[in-house]
């Protein structure tokens, strides 16, 4: 039997994913989000991907009995080294098509729900570090930042989006 811990977090996983899909399903493609980079509604995709395949390094190896850290540059500046890795991982995937860059959102989040599921009770309760650092927490806890990193995305990515077509209507 599953751990109902776990049971809720894979279902609101699945519940949170189902709908932010649908939103960003409304929107163009290749919308410009930031103008930094620049970044267009495919590109948030892959950078949801991105940082979803670190948490999935991270509780690979808190299964394995080890702590995994994103390696990001060592750059002066509160989020340099952070925003440098974003740029990278980013223009990595800058080829790839919006259907490209939806399979492997959802490949990823397959790979999580399936990681969590196979967890142990000891592993499910004992706290790992994530990824991009911070405070230990349960690997449930530490999925939460999937799904605020996701809507914390989406928000800004209605937001650009929105106010685009209000300027342009």
């Amino acid at each position: 039997m599953q751990n109902p811990t776990v049971e809720s977090m894979i279902a609101k996983l699945d519940a949170d994913r189902a709908a932010n899909q649908a939103k960003f399903g409304e929107l163009d493609p290749n919308a410009l989000v930031y103008a930094d980079g620049p970044w267009t509604v495919t590109n948030i995709i892959s950078h949801l991907t991105i940082w979803e395949e670190e948490f999935l390094k991270g509780l690979q190896a808190h299964q394995a009995g080890q702590s995994y850290l994103t390696e990001m540059p060592d750059l002066e500046g509160e989020d340099a080294g952070l925003n440098a890795f974003n740029a990278r991982t980013v223009g990595e995937r800058k080829q790839l098509s919006y259907e490209q860059a939806l399979e492997q959102w959802a490949a990823v989040r397959q790979q999580i729900k399936a990681t969590l599921a196979s967890l142990t009770p000891e592993q499910i309760a004992a706290p790992m570090v994530a990824p991009w650092g911070g405070d230990a927490a349960s690997p449930v806890a530490q999925t939460g930042g999937c799904l605020w990193h996701e809507g914390h995305h989406l928000k800004e990515t209605l937001d650009a989006v929105n106010a685009d077509s209000a300027q342009v209507g």
